[in-house]
């Protein structure tokens, strides 16, 4: 072909200028000439494949070019135009929306449906029972009950659901669970002896009741089976002996959320654990410097750092949704993180 004779011309022409001239001088090539000598190479790779004019492939492959970066301009205009400004970022499952002054989060996930809609702790009964026979004889998420005797002893330990209770004892005044010290509500612990049933403790976190029932041994050695009795729930293992935990945090009222904080001088931990539902929606009023991905435990994390200082970190554990605000050093943040266990106590 033509084509061929012509640029094997050109080869040996450029060979000999190439063993004529020793040293080039150095010469920096425009993006546009790189590009269009890409181009036109790629023409000629076609038109000897296809056995055609180069002309006619390099025309075809300029015309998908500026389809190609026209679609581009069109999408990046969409895009700009939908985002209004803000920046996205996404990492195991958490979204956040960083505006101007606020950001805003939500799990985007694809298991919130199949996630556990409630917080509701287990409570175990943790005293040492070697000895005595144990039946379990109702396990619900509204009811639990365990008895456990020996000989002629006999221990039920039960924890109800608060409302449910009301509705199994009408008579009894859930308020005698509560009592006024200094202006605020504390739980208390009270001894009841309802007719024809055996004597009881009970206490409530507000959303169960639980209680253990006795019959053969001391109020007192009975008190002391009460006190073991422990709820499971996700909680720091980190060694916080020298921190000062606050009690007036816990879990809300309809068990959505369960928060803790912990200060030592002008340090603070802040943990929460949320279901997937309730977490969908949060906006943070404060200006972040920085958004990053991390690990806890294996599961993607979502670390969000704040212009103030300080930082928050998210993740996932395939139920909840799990945070910690801190301004301890980061990497100490993640191992307090990663020391999140759920255990009794």
């Amino acid at each position: 072909m033509i084509c061929d004779t012509f640029y094997e011309a050109l080869a040996m022409q450029a060979a000999a200028i190439e063993a004529a001239v020793p040293e080039m001088p150095e010469h920096r090539f425009s993006l546009r000439y790189k590009r269009k000598k890409k181009t036109l190479i790629k023409a000629y790779e076609k038109s000897r494949e296809k056995n055609t004019d180069i002309h006619v492939e390099f025309g075809k492959i300029r015309s998908k070019q500026r389809l190609r970066f026209a679609l581009l301009i069109i999408v990046l205009s969409i895009v700009m135009t939908g985002a209004l400004g803000c920046i996205v970022f996404y990492w195991g499952g958490i979204r956040v929306e960083k505006h101007n002054g606020y950001s805003r989060f939500e799990y985007d996930g694809e298991d919130i449906e199949s996630a556990p809609k409630t917080l509701y702790p287990s409570y175990y009964l943790t005293a040492d029972m070697t000895g005595w026979d144990k039946e379990i004889n109702e396990d619900s998420e509204e009811k639990h009950i365990e008895t456990y005797r020996n000989d002629n002893k006999t221990v039920i330990f039960r924890y109800t659901d608060y409302w449910l209770y009301q509705e199994e004892y009408p008579k009894f005044n859930t308020e005698e669970l509560r009592t006024q010290i200094n202006g605020s509500e504390t739980h208390i612990t009270i001894h009841k002896e309802f007719g024809g049933e055996l004597p009881r403790f009970m206490h409530t976190d507000d959303n169960y009741i639980y209680e253990l029932l006795y019959d053969g041994i001391s109020k007192e050695d009975a008190r002391a089976l009460f006190d073991t009795i422990k709820p499971l729930r996700y909680q720091i293992t980190y060694d916080l002996s020298d921190w000062v935990k606050d009690p007036d945090f816990g879990a809300d009222d309809r068990c959505f959320i369960n928060s803790t904080i912990y200060d030592r001088g002008e340090e603070t931990i802040y943990f929460e654990v949320c279901i997937k539902g309730i977490f969908n929606g949060l906006e943070i009023s404060y200006d972040s410097v920085e958004v990053k991905n991390a690990y806890v435990n294996g599961y993607e994390a979502l670390c969000y750092f704040y212009s103030g200082g300080g930082y928050t970190i998210f993740w996932d554990n395939g139920d909840y949704i799990f945070k910690l605000t801190s301004d301890l050093p980061f990497e100490t943040g993640l191992e307090v993180a990663e020391s999140i266990k759920q255990i009794i106590g």
